[in-house]
């Protein structure tokens, strides 16, 4: 059915909610192939927990490399192993796909240094987002995409949740965060741990892009967090930073307002499920009292009673009301700019139509007064014309007046 029908822009045959019900056979993989290489108009694929094989998958790259119109893949779920590493990579490399979701399967190392390939800029002119959630990647894999990110100047997001990329693997983390085109960043789940933080902060410095950092769900206590705000200190893009789900206390509580007490950038900050208390809710708020980006600080889940979660919402909304007072004002400002430029734009176009007539009436004039001229001159010309006619019939007359007489001279001389 799929086969004869070109028109489908978006395709979901997925499983949801963990029902594993509809499955990717090798010979149903043949007709998504065809249906892929006749199909011009689709957009996005979703394909979560089919179960490909290495046969299945073969297929759908050659179906996806005769297809340029695809540009979101999903293949959460499917149980890709190793091998399935170089398959993707000639997918990615051959097609237009720009979103692609491989999350929850088995690539590993050895997968991921065959796939990482497609991370360079050379290899892929469309990626921009990529989900490479619990895959297994560990010190050797993350060391393959940093090596290739860096060359990357598209790739604009990249998750690479529940990876074990901490402890005994720091040395992955060395070359973190190349100087790549990354906005938004997951490390969600990696087990980082303090001395984690340090590499996290030297790649903060070369990238100057990111806007999105998830930090949650790791080993993060007063120590990493120091060292991580170092790193933001000085970023000048950082809007959204996810701490949740980690170890920070009190301790940490003056880093947090050397961070944001005069932070330009940072509007939203999770520290949901921390060891947080009194200490880290009076430094909040003190922050809140002259930082005017900050607009969404998440506490819940900590030491904190429920008076202290009350003010600090408190301080939340008496913030984004006084910021959203000083917008409005600034709005009804530049309207007012807006509609006085507006008058004055009027006026000159009023008088500049107003030039423009005259300037049309002086060249209707200035065209009268050649044309005047030049009849003048086409009158003198005939003038002289019939001068120079008459002149010419004179000299004539003259002539024969002169032969006339020197005939009669030679006359009287006989």
């Amino acid at each position: 059915m799929l086969e004869d029908n070109p028109y489908i822009v978006k395709l979901s045959i997925g499983n949801f909610n963990n029902e594993y019900r509809n499955k990717m056979s090798e010979a149903t993989s043949e007709h998504l192939k065809r249906f892929l290489q006749k199909n011009k108009l689709i957009v996005s694929l979703d394909m979560t927990g089919l179960g490909f094989t290495s046969v299945s998958l073969q297929n759908l790259y050659l179906g996806i490399s005769e297809n340029k119109s695809l540009k979101q893949l999903n293949l959460d779920r499917n149980s890709i192993g190793p091998w399935g590493g170089p398959i993707l990579y000639d997918i990615v490399s051959s097609s237009c796909i720009e979103s692609l979701n491989i999350a929850n399967n088995s690539l590993g190392d050895q997968g991921i240094r065959e796939f990482a390939r497609c991370l360079e800029g050379k290899n892929s002119h469309n990626l921009q987002k990529i989900n490479l959630s619990y895959n297994g990647i560990q010190s050797v894999g993350f060391l393959h995409i940093a090596d290739h990110l860096s060359r990357n100047f598209i790739l604009d997001e990249l998750i690479l949740e529940g990876n074990s990329l901490g402890g005994n693997r720091l040395i992955s983390l060395k070359n973190f965060l190349p100087n790549s085109s990354l906005q938004t960043l997951s490390l969600r789940n990696c087990e980082l741990e303090d001395d984690c933080m340090e590499f996290v902060k030297l790649g903060l410095k070369k990238n100057k892009e990111l806007l999105n950092l998830d930090l949650s769900k790791n080993y993060i206590y007063a120590k990493g967090l120091k060292t991580l705000t170092e790193g933001l200190f000085s970023h000048p893009k950082i809007k959204s930073l996810n701490l949740s789900n980690n170890r920070i206390g009190d301790k940490a509580a003056e880093y947090f307002y050397t961070l944001l007490v005069d932070n330009k950038t940072i509007e939203k900050l999770n520290l949901d499920n921390n060891l947080a208390s009194e200490g880290t809710a009076k430094q909040i708020i003190k922050v809140l009292k002259t930082n005017k980006v900050l607009n969404s600080v998440n506490l819940k889940n900590n030491s904190l009673n429920m008076h202290e979660l009350a003010k600090i919402e408190e301080a939340v909304e008496k913030r984004n009301r006084q910021v959203e007072k000083e917008t409005e004002q600034r709005m009804i400002r530049e309207i007012k700019n807006l509609k006085q430029f507006r008058q004055r734009k009027d006026e000159f176009i009023v008088i500049l139509k107003q030039k423009i007539t005259e300037e049309q009436a002086a060249k209707q004039e200035l065209s009268e007064f050649l044309e005047r001229i030049n009849e003048k001159k086409k009158s003198e010309l005939q003038v002289s014309d019939s001068l120079e006619a008459e002149l010419a019939d004179v000299l004539n007359k003259v002539k024969n007046v002169n032969n006339i007489l020197f005939s009669m001279e030679d006359q009287q001389q006989e």
